[in-house]
């Protein structure tokens, strides 16, 4: 299990994680991504200026996430698109 922090980027400001999540894969990262997406979404705070920034443990970003994206499954490999 490696640690991924969710870093968001909006309205001008970088809301840092600083607690991060401890998940087993990328894909992972992804689905949990995606679910906040819905809840937020859902909850009417998504906008399409929003995008999630996810860092694994030595600062390196290893996902962007607009808050607009929407998911795509191809040939077994899921990942975020722009919507």
């Amino acid at each position: 299990m490696q640690t991924y922090y969710f870093h968001v980027r909006g309205k001008g400001a970088l809301f840092q994680d600083e607690e991060g999540m401890q998940l087993p894969s990328k894909r992972a990262v992804l689905r949990e991504v995606l679910k906040t997406r819905r809840e937020l979404a859902r909850d009417g705070d998504a906008g399409r200026d929003i995008e999630f920034l996810i860092s694994d443990g030595t600062g390196r970003t290893v996902l962007r996430v607009p808050l607009g994206a929407r998911r795509q499954v191809r040939k077994g490999r899921e990942r975020a698109v722009a919507a």
